[in-house]
């Protein structure tokens, strides 16, 4: 199921309806991933748990999904719209900002009218405008 999960196409509007900058299509991206994950929460806990077991299928699905994402933060730094970085940890920073907001908006940790004034989505944005380069 987790590899299914993976596999699940989650193309953000901005990929379909070009033109587009290269961060626009990442955020579009991991906005598509919290609105999955808030939607799913049982989904979301199984496919991003602890695997007891590995799997070729499971494997090959973290790994394209993965790939997606450091490949949105390559055209991105290309177009200049994310600073320089190694793609595969500023991947990585995002992917746990997005997926720890989920975690804590799931848990009731955090809200846009509670604690941290803000949605997972939000948190994405913020982030994301960090990591502009400096004019």
């Amino acid at each position: 199921m987790a590899a299914r999960e993976l596999a699940r196409p989650r193309r953000p509007r901005a990929a379909v309806d070009p033109p587009a900058s290269g961060a626009q299509v990442l955020r579009e991206m991991m906005h598509a991933y919290v609105g999955w994950a808030m939607r799913h929460p049982a989904r979301f806990k199984l496919t991003f748990g602890a695997w007891s077991a590995g799997s070729d299928e499971l494997a090959d699905a973290a790994g394209s999904a993965r790939a997606a994402l450091v490949a949105a933060v390559r055209d991105a730094q290309a177009s200049r719209e994310v600073a320089d970085g190694d793609p595969e940890r500023v991947a990585a920073l995002i992917l746990a900002t997005a997926h720890g907001a989920v975690d804590l908006a799931l848990s009731g940790h955090l809200s846009e009218t509670g604690k941290g004034h803000a949605r997972p989505q939000d948190l994405v944005d913020d982030l994301l405008a960090h990591l502009r380069p400096a004019p």
